[in-house]
């Protein structure tokens, strides 16, 4: 469903997909790849006069079901004892962003910022000597700001980025008579600065080169803490 009026544009979109497990060129029945998954997006922009534009994002998508240890290796025996698991995915995504599509040489903005967020949990659908739960969820937030500037000599694009990622893992459970369970973490930020130049040497050949220099923070999952920079070109 979409629509737009007096610069205002809106779409929504749903898609279910459910069904049995295929099979392949001789028959054979595939486990575990009965499609089961659920995505939902919804948009809306804004334009205002001058040339802004505003357009704001959300995307949903879930998959819930069994599934092979590894998608490209359905024989393969993982540490949850089965070749099959069953799997509950899912992520959450919304973005935000605004351009100018009346720039002028000085002041052509782009403002980006995003959080996206994944969550996944694993366990065994058969009895074994392992039975364990294995989960993470990550989460990201991320933002871009820059401008471009032209002359007669080409364009520069200047501006500033960062991220901050947080990972959490999870494992609980049994193999043999041991239970175990335990949870890991680790986290990472950055920002960036960044400039692009780009000349058009002539009608047929254009030039392009630039630089970054980037601050990265980061907590291991063994407690320790490190910080890098850098630049490169």
């Amino acid at each position: 469903v979409a629509g737009q009026h007096s610069g205002v544009e809106v779409l929504g979109y749903i898609m279910n997909s459910s069904g049995n497990n295929h099979k392949d060129g001789n028959g054979n029945i595939q486990q575990g790849s009965a499609p089961e998954m659920l995505s939902a997006t919804g948009k809306f922009a804004f334009n205002g006069t001058g040339g802004h534009r505003l357009e704001v994002k959300a995307d949903y998508v879930e998959d819930v079901g069994v599934r092979p240890a590894r998608p490209n290796f359905v024989t393969l025996n993982n540490a949850l004892g089965t070749r099959e698991n069953m799997i509950e995915y899912y992520n959450q995504s919304i973005s935000i962003s605004y351009v100018d599509e009346e720039p002028t040489d000085w002041i052509n903005p782009e403002i980006e910022l995003s959080y996206n967020k994944n969550q996944l949990t694993a366990y065994s659908v058969t009895a074994g000597p392992v039975t364990s739960d294995f989960g993470s969820d990550i989460s990201s937030l991320a933002g871009k700001a820059a401008n471009t500037f032209t002359n007669r000599f080409g364009t520069i694009t200047t501006g500033l980025d960062f991220y901050h990622d947080e990972a959490t893992g999870t494992r609980q459970g049994r193999i043999g008579a041991a239970s175990e369970a335990g949870t890991s973490s680790e986290r990472a930020s950055n920002v960036g600065a960044f400039a692009q130049f780009r000349v058009p040497v002539t009608d047929e050949w254009r030039m392009s080169f630039g630089g970054r220099v980037d601050n990265q923070w980061f907590h291991g999952t063994d407690g320790a803490d490190h910080f890098n920079y850098g630049f490169s070109g």
